[in-house]
């Protein structure tokens, strides 16, 4: 080992790890999640898209907002965390259906706040569906690459 990986103490110097996010599988679950966006825009009565490409902008939109929002409210301590959270994220995907809705220009039209956490709860569970049905959910070999960090 050379001097310049160790640090002060004589220990291994900290470097920060590869983030391990796969091209691949981010335009896979950008294709998932658009097919739950779309067939949730088919099946929810207030939530519609103007046509099946706006589903891709849709799940663009709502990837950018779970991108920042849910880990600042996963940081906040509150009591009942997990029921809460699960309730703020569903809340911030609805919400971010909503900002699809005033931003998009007519792409997807979303007729209120209920009918948009409705879809947001249909978009959710559809994701997750696809993902396990296609066998993309990789959720086993990022919990494994956490607990080897630590």
């Amino acid at each position: 080992m050379s001097e310049e990986s160790r640090d002060a103490s004589g220990g291994e110097a900290w470097s920060p790890s590869r983030l391990g996010i796969s091209p691949l599988h981010l335009l896979i679950g950008w294709i998932t999640n658009a097919l739950a966006v779309f067939v949730a825009a088919w099946i929810v009565p207030g939530f519609h898209l103007e046509d099946p490409l706006s589903a891709f902008l849709v799940a663009a939109a709502i990837a950018i907002v779970n991108a920042v929002l849910p880990p600042i409210v996963a940081a906040v301590r509150m009591p009942f965390t997990l029921v809460l959270g699960f309730l703020l994220v569903l809340a911030i995907d609805a919400g971010a259906l909503m900002l699809a809705d005033s931003t998009l220009d007519g792409n997807v039209t979303v007729d209120g706040f209920p009918d948009a956490l409705l879809a947001a709860i249909v978009i959710s569970g559809l994701a997750i569906a696809i993902a396990v049905v296609l066998g993309t959910n990789d959720d086993d070999r990022y919990s494994l690459r956490v607990i080897q960090r630590i």
